[in-house]
């Protein structure tokens, strides 16, 4: 028999026809006598080439079958092409309508917050509110109908939103100008670590403050702790930070700080840990910048006095510290006991007389630390 090595969907008809003409000469050749009476060589060949005709016939069908849906699913993509082509000359269209067509970035100052917030407008239908400290915290994009929200104002972590159909451009930004002020408004309480949260351990050499596990075996001053959870359980119209000088050439203390707060004060999550590096002004690590409604405790004068204005600055008398007593403002004792420490701060938060009268003022207010204990840093 001639080779039947199929030769592709184009070959189809010409190999049906090629068979059908051999079995019909095959045929013809046959003795006129039923086919079981055929001998059994030529019963098999005639049976073949009728197999082969039914195969190729099935094979012909089918890809009619496969041009015919081919056909079609090209004519769907044309179509879905040209809708994306169409939409996408939308776009630009009104890309080019809504902003200026040399595209250069504006900024404009917001309506309802406080001088250094703007609008910048990054002349491709996008566009973001940069706080003064020159972080963004809620951006838009008219083309893809997208916006992201930091109702934290941490700018650690934004949230994305797709667009309601009925949400125009200036009632977005609206929303996010009242956010931002509603969180502005909100009493924010920074709490620092080093001699507030936990003992300060007095060192002879700054090598120690580099030692492996110093700052993560320093003990807590419970009473602080305590009042600061209280405060964070009690009080939820006080958003407590944490906010930690750390040395930042250690390889160890920013992963001990952290430690020690997953420890003993787990209930301030890491989007409200900040640790500026030694020696910088804590107020440049605030998020959206501070306000009069921002508070500090800490047991150091000199932040405290960097913190004001427009903050409020609160120390905390640890044992060791006060020893010149410069400090005239609030001034709350380690070792009250943690309600009424608790109740003491969140009054000064909250503008409000709070309980005087705390444990530790007897050593007298003046120089509250006898001699025999005045070790560590002087404040």
């Amino acid at each position: 028999m001639a080779d039947r090595r199929y030769p592709g969907d184009a070959g189809l008809p010409e190999l049906k026809e090629k068979n059908r003409a051999e079995l019909e000469a095959f045929r013809q050749g046959l003795p006129d006598v039923p086919f079981y009476y055929l001998p059994q060589e030529e019963q098999d060949r005639l049976q073949t080439y009728e197999i082969i005709e039914k195969a190729l016939s099935r094979a012909a069908d089918k890809a009619d079958a496969c041009r015919r849906l081919a056909g079609r699913a090209r004519d769907g993509m044309d179509g879905l092409l040209a809708l994306s082509e169409g939409v996408t000359e939308g776009l630009r269209r009104y890309v080019d309508t809504s902003f200026p067509a040399e595209r250069e970035e504006t900024a404009r100052e917001s309506s309802l917050l406080p001088e250094g917030w703007k609008w910048e407008d990054y002349g491709d239908g996008s566009g973001a509110l940069r706080a003064p400290d020159g972080k963004h915290h809620f951006s838009y994009d008219l083309v893809t109908r997208e916006f992201e929200t930091d109702c934290d104002l941490t700018g650690k972590e934004k949230i994305p939103y797709r667009y309601r159909e009925d949400l125009s451009l200036s009632a977005f930004m609206r929303y996010a100008e009242e956010t931002v002020e509603e969180k502005r408004k909100r009493k924010r309480l920074f709490v620092d670590m080093d001699g507030t949260l936990a003992e300060f351990l007095p060192v002879d050499t700054l090598e120690r403050l580099y030692e492996k596990g110093y700052f993560e075996r320093l003990r807590p001053q419970e009473a602080v702790v305590e009042a600061v959870r209280g405060i964070i359980r009690e009080c939820p119209d006080i958003e407590v930070h944490i906010l930690s000088s750390v040395l930042t050439d250690s390889p160890y203390a920013l992963a001990e700080k952290n430690a020690w707060l997953d420890r003993f004060l787990p209930e301030v999550d890491g989007a409200h840990r900040l640790f500026p590096p030694c020696g910088s002004d804590k107020k440049a690590y605030v998020a959206g910048g501070v306000t009069g409604n921002d508070f500090l405790l800490d047991d150091y004068t000199k932040n405290l006095t960097a913190w004001e204005p427009p903050g409020r600055g609160m120390k905390l008398y640890n044992g060791i510290n006060h020893t010149k007593g410069t400090w005239k403002k609030e001034l709350f004792f380690y070792n009250a006991a943690p309600e009424t420490l608790a109740a003491q701060i969140a009054g000064a938060v909250r503008r409000i007389e709070a309980p005087e009268e705390a444990p530790g003022r007897e050593a007298g207010f003046d120089n509250p630390v006898p001699a025999a204990k005045r070790t560590g840093r002087k404040r």
